[in-house]
């Protein structure tokens, strides 16, 4: 693992990674270019690239065929390249916030966004990850309440973009739960 997370690194030196490497690590940096030699590490499986600068991904990277997870939210990613949905093992990919993955705003998060939390309580702690705190809650009248699960999120921006992309992300009928962003 090669992990260096919010070091405001501007650039990896070219073959600077083991070729046994299997996570990789560099999220919250200003890393403007990915190293072309990251093909190289062939048993890589998470590559978390979050929160940097580069406009494109590596034509090397194609050789990445263990990938499971490529994190490339809030970064300036012009073009996904079609070699990456052929990757064999690529389970999860988030690139949010990114040139190309402009979205619209969906209504139903915008009236989320607009919502009083006062008026929906927040029950016990299910768990908490990286991004924030996950709780049981109540939605709708009071008399009436309907239980959900709450997203408390720690700060502006996640693993996976921002708050408002994970509730852009959200399928009404298939995920019974609702998510949002309190300050």
């Amino acid at each position: 693992m090669v992990a260096f997370p919010g070091n405001a690194m501007t650039e990896v030196p070219e073959d600077s990674l083991p070729s046994r490497l299997r996570w990789l690590i560099l999220t919250d940096n200003r890393i403007r270019s990915l190293l072309e030699s990251i093909g190289q590490c062939s048993r890589l499986q998470r590559c978390m690239l979050a929160g940097n600068e580069p406009r494109a991904l590596p034509a090397g990277m194609v050789s990445c065929e263990r990938l499971g997870l490529l994190r490339l939210s809030v970064n300036r990613t012009r073009e996904l390249p079609a070699w990456l949905f052929g990757l064999p093992e690529l389970a999860f990919l988030s690139s949010a916030r990114n040139p190309c993955s402009a979205t619209a705003v969906d209504p139903a998060a915008a009236e989320l966004a607009r919502t009083s939390w006062g008026r929906h309580p927040v029950h016990e702690l299910l768990g908490e990850g990286a991004s924030g705190a996950i709780s049981e809650g109540a939605w709708g009248a009071p008399d009436d309440p309907r239980q959900v699960t709450v997203k408390l999120f720690k700060g502006e921006a996640t693993s996976d973009g921002t708050p408002a992309d994970e509730m852009r992300s959200l399928h009404p009928g298939r995920i019974p739960s609702k998510t949002s962003s309190a300050r």
